[in-house]
């Protein structure tokens, strides 16, 4: 067969396209805006192989061929429903649309090869990046099952790794894998990595991901998420352009106050001492503040959460933090007013929102009243004075002090912004 002969070949979805035999191991094809496709097969590859591959491969190059802008596309006379994908690792996979799916469904059929179902208004483009998005966690569902990838059908040579693969106009071939530019290490059974101005960053790699994501956790150690097939080097680029980020977000965790002291965690006996220290007060000032609101919760409990401050269940039973005792008395009692509203809105809608406001104003008000006239002159107390004293005038000054703050705030809900400001100054561990 000539040269020119083989330039004429035609196929009813990519149209005339142009095959060349190269001393190759694979198939490769390349698009191009002006010439359409390419085909580069193996020395001596038999017609009804090459033949086979391109029209295997034709529904997909259409829709990649008009990404590209190319205009000698063939009139679509059917539609396209269906294209098999080889993937390295997961091997033969059918994608099909089908008209009653509204989501990405992968199937394992007969024990062998995967289907994909996806919506008709799905390329077949995006349902492949999405495969290899899901691929590490397609293999550990489907593994239970048995399934072992199926490659026939595929008639040239496999990869001998992974990383080799059908390239879009590359021939590729199983290499050394050079040495990265970013070496992890290991401490204490976790990777990581150095990163010369943020220090140590623990790498994390999870299979249920799709995106890089960063954490900062309350000891202002950074956490850096990777997709299982994403590369490290996308990980540290990512991380470098979040570098102003991270520093700012370190400095406002490093300058909280922390409630709970992990020499309290870390001792049995003197974690339940501060519990059962702590209870007695709070149920006191939640029973206190239930008549002043006019509100009947179903029961009021003490325990420890180690990232919220309370909580308020369905039945009207209100779970309160023992480190909310330790916070100041007006954001002690703001939390309390906090779960009590959620007496009457199980959520954070306008309704709990502005519930809780006029909650505030009635509570700001009687205990400004009450304590003015503890301290008529408003001067602090002599040294001489009780404890309890001293500290209602404490909770009176900064009673007063966030009084005057929230009529200057512009917030739509002036005492909540402001008491949510003052109560990001504190974490509990």
């Amino acid at each position: 067969m000539t040269l020119q002969e083989q330039e004429r070949k035609y196929n009813r979805y990519i149209g005339y396209y142009t095959v060349v035999f190269a001393p190759v191991e694979d198939a490769v094809y390349h698009l191009s805006k002006k010439d359409g496709a390419e085909f580069t097969f193996p020395e001596n590859t038999p017609a009804n192989v090459w033949l086979h591959f391109v029209e295997r491969v034709s529904p997909y190059l259409r829709e990649r061929l008009t990404q590209v802008g190319f205009t000698g596309l063939p009139p679509q006379t059917d539609p396209i429903n269906d294209y098999v994908h080889y993937d390295d690792i997961l091997g033969k996979v059918l994608i099909r649309r089908n008209p009653r799916c509204k989501r990405f469904v992968a199937t394992l059929m007969e024990g062998k090869f995967i289907r994909i179902s996806i919506p008709t208004r799905f390329s077949f483009i995006a349902a492949v990046k999405s495969l290899e998005m899901n691929r590490a966690s397609l293999l550990q569902s489907l593994s239970r099952e048995g399934f072992k990838p199926d490659f026939s059908g595929y008639e040239f040579k496999r990869p001998e790794t992974p990383s080799s693969r059908i390239s879009e106009g590359i021939v590729s071939h199983a290499k050394e894998k050079p040495k990265s530019e970013y070496p992890l290490s290991e401490k204490n059974g976790k990777k990581i990595y150095t990163d010369p101005i943020l220090g140590e960053v623990e790498v994390r790699v999870s299979p249920g991901t799709k995106r890089i994501s960063l954490r900062i956790d309350r000891g202002s150690d950074v956490i850096l998420t990777l997709p299982s097939l994403s590369k490290l080097e996308d990980g540290v680029k990512f991380l470098e352009s979040k570098r102003p980020w991270i520093e700012k977000t370190r400095s406002r965790i490093s300058s909280k106050r922390v409630l709970v002291p992990k020499e309290i965690l870390s001792d049995r006996n003197l974690f339940f001492d501060t519990l059962f220290e702590n209870r007695t007060p709070l149920l006191e000032r939640a029973d206190y503040l239930a008549q002043m609101l006019g509100t009947k919760p179903s029961s009021v409990e003490v325990d420890f959460y180690k990232s919220k401050w309370g909580k308020c269940d369905i039945g009207g039973a209100i779970m309160l933090n023992f480190a909310t005792n330790l916070l100041p008395a007006y954001l002690r009692d703001s939390v309390i007013i906090h779960e009590m509203t959620h007496l009457t809105y199980m959520n954070h809608g306008d309704g709990f929102h502005n519930l809780m406001e006029r909650y505030l104003q009635k509570y700001f008000a009687l205990e400004i009243n009450r304590l003015s006239e503890e301290f008529p002159d408003r001067k602090a107390p002599g040294e001489i004075e009780s404890e309890e004293k001293v500290k209602d005038w404490e909770h009176y000054r900064l009673l007063s002090d966030l009084y005057h703050r929230s009529k200057k705030s512009r917030a739509i809900r002036p005492f909540q912004k402001t008491i949510n400001d003052d109560l990001k100054k504190f974490s509990i561990v």
